[in-house]
């Protein structure tokens, strides 16, 4: 079913930025330290979404199911059809493993994807730090 290969070697050639990288390394491993993981470590008072406050934070819920990050998504795709890039609805498994089917602009279809993974786990780490500084 899935080319592990062409997955675990999709940031090598979409990005040169290590730390985007070592992001998607943790997320096909799953270890990405969410709200959920932390709270089982006792890390954190809630494994709540520190986005939606909703949800538990697992990896998917935070890079795709969370009503906060799927607004973003949903912006990307009028913005990726301006700049000539085919704007179809993405899937987790897409979000998660990388875009594969697509025969034009893969390459920067697959970087954008990993930027905007990427910022948003940023965007939750500055949360749940700005929230120990109350």
């Amino acid at each position: 079913m899935f080319n592990w290969n062409d997955i675990y070697s999709l940031p090598f050639i979409v990005t040169i930025e290590t730390k985007i990288r070592e992001f998607q390394y943790k997320v096909l491993n799953n270890i990405v330290f969410t709200n959920e993981k932390m709270f089982k470590f006792k890390m954190t008072d809630s494994p709540l979404c520190s986005f939606c406050k909703r949800e538990v934070e697992s990896l998917q819920h935070l890079l795709y199911y969370c009503h906060v990050t799927r607004t973003l998504w949903e912006a990307f795709r009028p913005w990726l059809g301006e700049v000539k890039i085919n704007p179809h609805p993405f899937t987790i498994t897409e979000i998660l493993f990388g875009v594969f089917d697509v025969a034009d602009d893969w390459i920067m279809l697959n970087h954008l994807i990993l930027i905007d993974k990427y910022y948003i786990e940023e965007g939750e780490s500055l949360t749940t730090s700005l929230k120990g500084q109350d």
